[in-house]
């Protein structure tokens, strides 16, 4: 499945063309085949028997002379389907590859050459995609906007993915996304976020130059693209978000980059005021909302089970609310037990400014490997002012994980090769501040996931 639209349109293409062109009166080289060759009886009997169809625009034309290259077409065709093919029609088919021999050479070099030019363009182009059908329930979904909640939102997320390869060096990756929600027995009520009634479609593109300045191990990246921090993917992964950053590093991976972090599907909401916004200390589910800001990542594996990272941002833009820092670690504390931390403080606020989630794995789904299951217990306590969003909801977090306190369980199984099934429940969902239960309650999400 991982043949891209465009490289399967081109092979169309390639193919439509050479037929085409094999249809087609061929150059004085390839002479007639004499109205009295016995080969036309031969086609006839084969097409007669249903072995062939005819050349080029599928048909016989028992009407007219053929030049040799086109008698060699309806030989190739014949020879494909030999195995349905009686004993009479085998041997018709015999003595016409011994007749058309010297063409039927020259039609398969042709063949290879198209064979060619479509590897080289697989070699350079690759194409992927995902799809997630899920239903989510708050059980008290009573503020306004969000009612629909409560009785349960089926939603779609598509996205499909290209990479490109420029050179060995240069390299581009594009995604166009879509997400569409829908309130369960209400198809009138649509919504693409919690904060966004619209419909929403995203296509993101970047650019990535390796070995940049002639220096061995250091990429450039620009364009819009996706830009995760910490450890657990429940700190950020902002969608969409437009600038550049630079890694390098061999031990130490290091990371720096800016960005405008306004765009589409930015924190799942559907754009950011110009005007950097703090939440409220005890505002349920609130996040950090920022233009611009630059940042610094760095990781290091201490072992082959654990590694460590660290992070800087700062909003660079107007009123300053976010000045973070964070540490996350990651360890496979005893086979089949992943355990991964975060720990995030805003220092521009003297109180409510953590944000600190906790996730252990056992075992875990694999997405080609079927029968493959997990299993995932998370903790976190994020107030507003130290979230950057609801964390990777596609992916990981599955729940919110901004401005929240709560447990979570999921459970995951691979049904098939490249499909999952993943069931998650919250328990305890409270306000970090005030400690009252959540305005949404608890969350239950199913979901089926398709990968290609």
């Amino acid at each position: 499945m991982k043949k891209m639209i465009c490289l399967l349109t081109l092979v169309a293409m390639l193919v439509i063309t050479s037929m085409s062109a094999l249809a087609a009166p061929q150059p004085s080289s390839f002479s007639d085949v004499p109205a009295k060759h016995w080969a036309y009886d031969a086609v006839a009997q084969l097409a007669k028997d249903g072995i062939v169809t005819g050349y080029g625009d599928g048909t016989f034309r028992g009407d007219r002379t053929m030049t040799r290259y086109e008698m060699a077409q309806i030989v190739a065709n014949a020879m494909t389907k030999e195995d349905k093919a009686n004993a009479e029609d085998k041997a018709l088919i015999n003595k016409l590859a011994a007749e058309f021999n010297s063409e039927l050479t020259k039609l398969d070099a042709k063949v290879n050459k198209i064979d060619q030019r479509v590897t080289k363009m697989e070699d350079k182009i690759s194409f992927s995609g995902s799809d997630t059908v899920r239903w989510v329930k708050w059980d008290n979904a009573t503020a306004p906007g969000f009612t629909q909640f409560k009785n349960g939102v089926t939603q779609n997320n598509f996205m499909l993915m290209a990479a490109a390869k420029v050179n060995e060096d240069i390299s581009a990756n594009f995604k166009w996304y879509i997400l569409r929600q829908e309130s369960f027995g209400n198809p009138s009520q649509t919504t693409t976020s919690p904060n966004n009634n619209e419909g929403n479609n995203l296509v993101q593109g970047e650019l990535s130059v390796r070995n940049f300045l002639g220096q061995a191990g250091m990429t450039l990246t620009g364009g819009r693209m996706v830009q995760a921090f910490g450890s657990s993917g429940f700190i950020a992964a902002l969608q969409g978000i437009d600038g550049a950053k630079l890694n390098f590093g061999n031990k130490v991976k290091v990371e720096i980059g800016a960005a405008d972090f306004s765009n589409p599907l930015s924190n799942y909401v559907k754009s950011y005021s110009d005007v950097p916004v703090a939440p409220a200390a005890n505002a349920d589910y609130g996040a950090l909302y920022f233009k611009d800001a630059a940042w610094i990542k760095a990781s290091y594996n201490t072992s082959k089970a654990t590694a460590v990272q660290g992070f800087g941002l700062k909003n660079t833009a107007g009123p300053s609310v976010a000045s973070l820092y964070g540490v996350g670690l990651s360890t496979m504390a005893m086979p089949n037990l992943l355990f991964r931390a975060d720990y995030v403080k805003n220092t521009e606020f003297d109180e409510y400014n953590t944000n600190v989630q906790y996730r252990l794995t056992y075992r875990g789904a694999v997405m080609n490997q079927p029968g493959s299951w997990g299993m995932h217990l998370d903790y976190g306590k994020a107030y507003a002012r130290a979230s950057l969003g609801w964390g990777d909801y596609n992916a990981t977090a599955l729940f919110p994980k901004a401005g929240v306190e709560s447990f979570n369980v999921t459970l995951e199984d691979t049904l098939a090769k490249n499909v999952m099934l993943k069931l998650a429940r919250s328990f305890d969902s409270k306000n970090p501040v005030t400690g009252a239960k959540s305005v949404f309650g608890e969350w239950t999400r199913a979901q089926v996931e398709f990968v290609f």
